[in-house]
């Protein structure tokens, strides 16, 4: 499972920029595909944890390279080398892919992307799918998986996949609205693709140079899972704290039980006088 973001946002942000035009003449936008990397992987260039094989910031499957792969400019098979022809006339074709093989019924990636390669070959999927004729709505189905049938993690039954895709239009009109060096405006629009609590945490590495938070928002930990820890370990002790004080007040309110009052004879002790021949003092009896 990922713990943390892989880079700075500007980081990604700036690469994103620099490979914008793969995208422009289609309806994402580069606000769009950060929305959809901080989704799939919190920025991290990485192969799909688990048994799955998709790779980079966007999660594309090895399986999709071929239709914008430059090696494919040489393959004999007739139909790819068009494919990679189209890519290479409309400007997403991306070159120095690793190979790709077959492993059982799976098709795996032989090495690792780049980072740049990372981002370009999501935005070459986004194109291609542009290319083949499809909306907006379209290829947001296409990239999210909307309609897939086997096995998958239950959060993407049923309408998870829709609910998925929300998430990245929500993110992406925040992330258009707001200034991309205000570093609590981009995290919270982050928030809407994929939640975190490990607020300061997290802005210590999407902005390693901005100024110190102006609050974390509400219902929201300022720190991650030590963050969390030190809560569990003060609210521990503050238990304990309010235990002993209630058995301290407990000790307080108990007291030995008084002593019975003292019958008038013992009471008037001093003030009576020993009758030397009865040997009774007329207060209280014998002396």
């Amino acid at each position: 499972m990922i713990s943390q973001p892989g880079c700075s946002f500007e980081y990604l942000w700036n690469l994103v920029l620099k490979n914008n035009q793969i995208i422009a003449p289609t309806p994402f936008t580069p606000e769009l595909m950060m929305a959809i990397f901080w989704e799939e992987s919190l920025f991290n260039n990485i192969a799909q944890v688990g048994s799955g094989t998709a790779v980079g910031y966007g999660q594309v499957e090895p399986a999709e390279f071929y239709r914008f792969d430059a090696k494919k400019l040489n393959s004999p098979n007739a139909g790819m080398k068009a494919m990679a022809q189209q890519a290479q006339a409309k400007g997403y074709l991306v070159h120095n892919l690793p190979p790709v093989a077959k492993n059982g019924n799976k098709t795996v990636l032989n090495g690792s992307l780049t980072d740049e390669q990372a981002v370009q070959v999501s935005m070459a999927l986004v194109r291609d799918m542009h290319e083949r004729g499809r909306s907006r709505k379209g290829i947001l189905d296409g990239y999210a998986g909307v309609g897939f049938t086997g096995p998958q993690a239950d959060h993407l039954k049923g309408n998870g996949r829709q609910k998925v895709i929300d998430g990245w239009l929500r993110c992406e009109a925040k992330l258009i609205n707001c200034n991309k060096s205000d570093a609590d405006a981009v995290m919270s629009a982050l928030q809407e693709a994929k939640a975190f609590n490990a607020w300061n945490e997290f802005r210590a590495i999407l902005f390693p140079n901005a100024a110190p938070s102006q609050g974390v928002p509400a219902g929201l930990p300022a720190g991650g899972a030590t963050s969390v820890m030190q809560q569990v370990i003060q609210q521990t002790a503050q238990a304990a704290s309010k235990a002993a004080q209630s058995m301290q007040n407990a000790r307080n309110a108990y007291s030995k039980p008084a002593a019975p009052a003292k019958p008038a004879w013992q009471s008037n002790v001093a003030t009576g006088s020993c009758n030397p021949n009865s040997g009774y003092n007329t207060a209280w009896g014998k002396c």
